[in-house]
């Protein structure tokens, strides 16, 4: 299973990227583009979905970190939404449980 990256909506002033599948190096790279592409665009205020995303690299953390420091550099602000068990889990070792807003679902991060 590789990732599925869709720009979903742009609701209540955020862009949602839902991310879905393994965000491993591979797929990160691939991801970065997209990335970057967004924050090229304007978008300042971003939600990861990752409700449907099932494993995440050192790799996928870094791009994160990357999209976080961004969004931060422009004062924008970038939110996590959805996060499953073993991704969470992964958050709370390396300690981006610290570093990120994170939030039970999409719309909570609206708010």
């Amino acid at each position: 299973m590789s990732l599925e990256l869709e720009r979903a909506e742009v609701d209540g002033g955020f862009a949602v990227l839902k991310f879905a599948g393994r965000l491993d190096t591979a797929a990160a790279e691939e991801c970065r583009i997209q990335v970057d592409e967004l924050v090229a665009s304007g978008e300042d205020r971003v939600i990861g979905d990752f409700s449907d995303l099932k494993f995440i690299s050192s790799a996928g953390l870094n791009l994160l970190i990357r999209l976080y420091r961004e969004l931060k550099k422009s004062g924008g602000e970038f939110r996590i939404a959805g996060l499953q068990p073993q991704i969470r889990k992964v958050f709370e070792m390396t300690g981006y449980t610290k570093v990120f807003d994170l939030y039970e679902t999409v719309d909570a991060a609206r708010q």
